[in-house]
């Protein structure tokens, strides 16, 4: 039996809400590369940070390094799903171009704990979704894939503008 190499860039997280929300009759369900993700973690010290979005928790400190918490779904205008067996918490990077300079962004997004890593759906279609389901500035695109909604958010914007 011969067994193919995948490549790294090829797998993805996915991360499926757990309730009955739907955008436009599907479930939300938000994509990202493995190579985006630089540690998952079960639990992580928050420090509220006063007058700051609901969708900001706070910071924390990783590796020496202070960095946003986010609460994923809140930040996308969907409701938070209730956890049974708690959450995670993904530290993620992106490029941002700040004053025309690439700068490495990091910070990290709170989730459900179940996640999938898989390949990437070839079998997906580009979504067409109503202004007021989603916040089209802080996402790359929206692919629908079975009864799924799939998000990919644009990490670079979402704490690019924090």
């Amino acid at each position: 039996m011969t067994h193919k190499k995948i490549d790294q860039k090829s797998r993805i997280v996915l991360v499926r809400g757990i309730g009955g929300e739907e955008i436009s009759g599907k479930k939300p369900v938000f994509l990202f590369s493995t190579t985006q993700i630089e540690e998952v973690m079960h639990t992580i010290d928050i420090s509220p940070v006063p007058f700051t979005p609901d969708y900001l928790l706070g910071v924390c400190l990783w590796r020496k390094q202070i960095i946003p918490v986010i609460d994923t779904f809140r930040r996308y205008g969907l409701q938070t799903p209730r956890v049974p067996d708690g959450e995670r918490y993904i530290v993620v990077k992106a490029v941002g171009i700040a004053e025309e300079e690439k700068q490495l962004l990091q910070g990290v997004l709170k989730i459900p704990k179940q996640i999938v890593t898989t390949q990437i759906p070839t079998s997906c279609s580009p979504a067409a979704i109503e202004p007021s389901d989603i916040d089209k500035t802080i996402v790359k695109g929206v692919f629908e894939y079975q009864d799924d909604l799939i998000i990919v958010p644009d990490l670079a914007s979402v704490f690019g503008s924090i």
